[in-house]
């Protein structure tokens, strides 16, 4: 089965001329999030803290070849995420948030997958906000304990039960029930080289 063309509906802030369906942007997208992936896995990048700088720029370092607005919070609200005014924030809250789980010795794992969810529902960027999230998840993992969660990148794109499952874990965070989506994480991680 032919699956359905979409076109992309905003385009403004696009390097690639002709680009112009959501189909060959995930393609592009996702060529420029691997190899970013690779060089903060190998070390070849580091992540100097969690900061919404360092966030900022690992968003830019990203996408900065697609979007001219690569690294920049969005100034308009979507369908996803918070209103584009709290996005200040509730960044705050997240970095608090952060530094209590860490001094209460939470298990990291449980903070990166807490780190995920929060970074997913403050979506603070137009476009890109799950492969940025994921990608920060992974750094803090593996610079707490040299592990990482292999994302399911193609299965996360289709429709189907994992998606579903994914997404139905990340709504039950929304409601604090953070057990499923640890389980969910839990599936995924795989110990670095």
């Amino acid at each position: 089965m032919k699956k359905e063309t979409t076109y992309l509906e905003d385009i403004s802030g696009l390097k690639i001329p002709g680009l112009r369906t959501r189909e060959a942007l995930n393609e592009i997208e996702y060529k420029h999030y691997a190899d970013t992936c690779y060089d903060y896995e190998i070390g070849k990048k580091k992540l100097k803290g969690f900061s919404r700088e360092s966030l900022n720029k690992l968003h830019r370092n990203i996408f900065y070849k697609l979007w001219k607005w690569a690294g920049k919070k969005r100034t308009s609200d979507t369908n996803l995420g918070v209103r584009h005014f709290q996005i200040d924030e509730q960044f705050q809250h997240f970095f608090e948030d952060l530094k209590a789980w860490e001094l209460k010795k939470m298990d990291p794992v449980e903070i990166a997958v807490r780190i995920h969810h929060r970074l997913v529902h403050i979506h603070p960027y137009l476009n890109g906000n799950g492969r940025w999230a994921r990608l920060a998840t992974n750094i803090y993992l593996i610079q707490k304990t040299r592990r990482l969660f292999l994302w399911p990148e193609e299965e996360l794109r289709e429709e189907g039960s994992l998606r579903k499952s994914y997404f139905t874990a990340l709504q039950e965070a929304d409601q604090l029930n953070y057990a499923p989506l640890i389980e969910w994480h839990r599936r995924m991680i795989t110990p670095l080289p």
